[in-house]
């Protein structure tokens, strides 16, 4: 249901705005973006939107740190297998045009201290395990988009020292030898 509502405010944003648009779901060729991919025509130019829904009902657990550096397909938020899917959908020139971004939608928080309205927000670190010690942080974004503003959600990026993490370099290696 949570993803229906989602399906349905894409094309009305769309109609809005008079783009002329395809709406594509579970999208096999998106990889682990399939649950909505938006091709629209702005300003002449063709642009795609990959956007993976996920929502937990009752009780939400909080985001944390082990949940994005879980490895392989299992994790919902694990950050290796949507850099797979990224990579992939990037490399495989299906998609003419312009990208414009990779989103997960949800419904859950992050592990923070922090509150929402803080610009950068740490999640807690592990207190033990493999990734005892290591941080992850996430920069708010504040600036306005035609389809992801919807009510009172917070759209988040990744802080840029992620990508050096080497926890994702390692398992990266390892899972695209699969």
């Amino acid at each position: 249901m949570y993803q229906a509502r989602w399906l349905m405010l894409f094309p009305k944003h769309a109609v809005d705005r008079e783009y002329s648009f395809r709406l594509f779901t579970e999208k096999k060729s998106a990889k682990d973006f399939d649950d909505i991919v938006l091709r629209y025509e702005q300003d002449g130019k063709i642009v795609h939107r990959f956007i993976q829904v996920k929502h937990r009902q009752g009780r939400h657990k909080k985001i944390s740190i082990g949940d994005l550096l879980t490895p392989g397909k299992d994790g919902a938020f694990g950050l290796i297998k949507y850099l797979i899917a990224y990579l992939k959908i990037k490399s495989s020139g299906e998609f003419e045009g312009e990208i414009e971004d990779f989103v997960i939608i949800t419904n859950d928080d992050f592990d923070s201290a922090d509150s929402t309205s803080h610009p950068v927000r740490k999640l807690r670190m592990m207190p033990s395990g493999k990734n005892k010690g290591k941080e992850i942080s996430v920069i708010r974004i504040d600036t306005q988009d035609e389809f992801l503003d919807v009510g009172d959600g917070v759209r988040y990026k990744f802080d840029n020292s992620i990508i050096s993490e080497p926890v994702l370099k390692r398992n990266e290696k390892e899972n695209m030898m699969r």
